[in-house]
């Protein structure tokens, strides 16, 4: 005989499985996996946890709790991920976004607020994945203009749908296509920004990433400089005079080397590096040398 339960016995059961898998978050991911089985998000989750579960939504979270035990990430499993309060959808294959990369969203947002609010801003990224930083900055002022590269086609129709849903696709331009087309052409840009790849290949990482997301968004050589020494030493032929580059980094070591000399034979001067809410090297802000 099957036996009625709520949303808070299935969530706590989902929980206890989640912490004997040794998830990070069990708590959280149990809630997330099920918000959208019951159409209801957030907080007000639990305005109704009392509330019951019908057969055929008891079956959708038990499948979900399984995948996310074998280790398919929860975004992948849901279909979206929240980014600055954004909701957005994730397919399969695509880099997944971090709260970390907020604080590269939040330097430019900073960078933007001393500028003339009147005059038009063209900003151009390296790497869109998701739409994430892209949309946020677009829906933060109607004068910013963006066109954003990505090889990836499955990014490419993802960030599509997300910057639709969202209501900014007269502000971007999305590409299928590598950014470095742009050096043959004569354009100029206020700011550059990326959140590249910049993990050093022999690195080791949890199996849910290295089996579900894009290698080409993580790996970047020996060093994991390889695609940030490009995006730099390119980068200044594209920005206008006084323009800016931001760019995530991975860590103190990577922020020395580019501080050091990679930048200085670019033509470019870093201006001090960011750290995220950690208290981790997480951003470098570089400015054309005139």
């Amino acid at each position: 005989m099957k036996t009625q339960s709520t949303i808070i016995e299935e969530i706590n059961k989902a929980h206890d499985k989640f912490q004997q898998a040794s998830l990070a978050s069990p708590r959280c991911e149990a809630e997330l996996l099920i918000e959208d089985i019951v159409k209801i998000h957030g907080n007000e989750l639990y305005l109704y946890v009392n509330n019951t579960l019908s057969e055929i939504q008891k079956q959708q979270y038990e499948n979900r709790i399984h995948r996310r035990i074998l280790g398919e990430p929860t975004q992948y499993i849901t279909g979206y991920a929240y980014f600055y309060g954004l909701k957005l959808e994730v397919f399969p294959g695509v880099f997944i976004p971090r709260p970390e990369t907020e604080t590269l969203l939040e330097s430019i947002l900073d960078w933007h607020k001393n500028l003339s609010p009147v005059r038009d801003v063209r900003l151009m990224e390296i790497g869109y994945g998701t739409g994430n930083i892209s949309i946020a900055l677009a829906l933060s002022g109607k004068n910013i203009q963006i066109e954003g590269f990505d090889i990836s086609e499955v990014a490419y129709k993802c960030t599509l749908v997300n910057s639709k849903e969202h209501n900014v696709s007269n502000q971007i331009n999305y590409f299928h296509d590598s950014w470095d087309v742009l050096l043959k052409e004569n354009k100029r840009f206020d700011a550059i920004y990326s959140n590249p790849p910049y993990i050093r290949s022999n690195a080791l990482l949890p199996k849910e990433i290295i089996e579900h997301e894009p290698s080409e968004a993580l790996f970047s050589g020996e060093d994991g400089l390889s695609i940030i020494r490009q995006i730099i030493y390119e980068s200044s032929k594209l920005l206008k005079e006084k323009g800016k580059l931001f760019l995530e980094i991975g860590d103190y070591g990577q922020a020395e080397e580019i501080k050091t000399n990679i930048a200085p034979a670019a033509g470019l001067r870093t201006d001090p590096v960011i750290n995220d809410l950690t208290g981790k090297v997480r951003v470098i802000v570089f400015s054309k040398i005139q």
